[in-house]
């Protein structure tokens, strides 16, 4: 015959949590809205841009010119800068039809004319013997922080011999 007293109940097979509970919410209850994510603002600028450095000289004394070892050399910089750094193609007419922003120095083909005329508008030597053109580029910085004198950035610039006004 089982024995049955009321001293000894059986363990329950699932544990019953008391109604009340002591744990902390971990997710909060409201939900997250796209306007809720941080922003960043963004500055385009239009701005000439000038080398005056060089690495190589021709035999005759004049400096061998490199177009794109010129802007490879200021884009790679400058994403250092600003990592929402992007060449835009110089449109006069703004209609965004010229080309794609570039965001990376890999970006910009090597051996094609046609994309520095494109990115590196009106480039020419002028009879100081520097590079100058036009480059339209955005930023998340504004003008007073890339040309900001104690910092790093511009003093790289005065160093390679490039100003950017």
């Amino acid at each position: 015959m089982p024995f049955k007293s009321d001293n000894h109940k059986l363990p329950a097979l699932h544990p019953v949590l008391p109604t009340t509970s002591k744990h902390l919410t971990i997710l909060p209850e409201i939900g997250f809205s796209p306007n809720d994510a941080p922003s960043h603002d963004k500055y385009t600028y239009l701005a000439k841009l000038d080398f005056t450095k060089f690495p190589k000289i021709t035999t005759t004394g004049s400096p061998l010119v490199s177009i794109p070892s010129c802007i490879l050399k200021w884009i790679a910089t400058t994403c250092i800068l600003s990592s929402m750094f992007e060449l835009l193609p110089y449109d006069e007419d703004n209609d965004s039809t010229k080309g794609h922003p570039i965001t990376h120095g890999d970006q910009l083909p090597t051996n094609d004319t046609q994309a520095y005329t494109t990115y590196y508008h009106n480039h020419r030597i002028t009879p100081g013997k520097q590079l100058t053109s036009m480059v339209w580029f955005s930023t998340s910085l504004l003008w007073g922080k890339i040309k900001e004198q104690n910092k790093s950035y511009f003093n790289w610039l005065q160093t390679e011999g490039i100003y950017l006004t």
